[in-house]
């Protein structure tokens, strides 16, 4: 999507199903940010304030769900994270003095989002060839949402199994 000279280039989103969650979406974003050669210093910072702003979502009983993207804006590539808006959000990220861009938007239907972006030294040609890679990053689930994706349906096909049962022995 091309906006004045800007073109962005969506990698997904992720869902937190849990607070407990958080410590995987940040190690996930740790990935993400090597991926785009920040340092292991960067990297862990871009992960460690977003997953903080992740968890002051949570703190405040709101949406869990933090859209990732990579633009270009003057030559320059950012990482580009939308983040539910909370308003303790916009102090912790603002104040870290780290991102590049911090910025509360206002959408329709009084949506409100927080985004923050990181410049990364990152060329057109890196970007062309990586951004599936980019996207496999953000798309994998954690070992722990899989663990909780199969214990639920495990329980689900117990509750129908338990069902089945009951219909076997009315009928007979």
């Amino acid at each position: 999507m091309s906006v004045q000279g800007r073109v962005n280039s969506d990698l997904g989103q992720v869902e937190i199903p849990t607070p407990n969650h958080i410590g995987a979406f940040g190690r996930r974003i740790f990935r993400l940010c090597r991926a785009v050669e920040l340092s292991s210093v960067d990297a862990s910072r871009v992960a460690a304030l977003v997953s903080k702003a992740m968890r002051l979502c949570f703190d405040s009983g709101g949406p869990s769900t933090v859209k990732v993207s990579l633009s270009t804006a003057e030559h320059q590539f950012r990482l580009e994270f939308r983040i539910p808006y909370v308003p303790s959000i916009g102090t912790v990220l603002g104040q870290s003095n780290y991102f590049d861009r911090v910025e509360v938007l206002q959408h329709a239907r009084g949506h409100t989002e927080q985004l923050v972006a990181k410049r990364i030294p990152f060329s057109s040609s890196q970007a062309a060839l990586s951004l599936e890679r980019l996207r496999r990053i953000i798309g994998e689930k954690s070992r722990e949402v899989l663990l909780s994706e199969l214990s639920t349906k495990n329980l689900q096909l117990e509750e129908h199994r338990q069902t089945l049962e009951i219909r076997i022995e009315e009928r007979t």
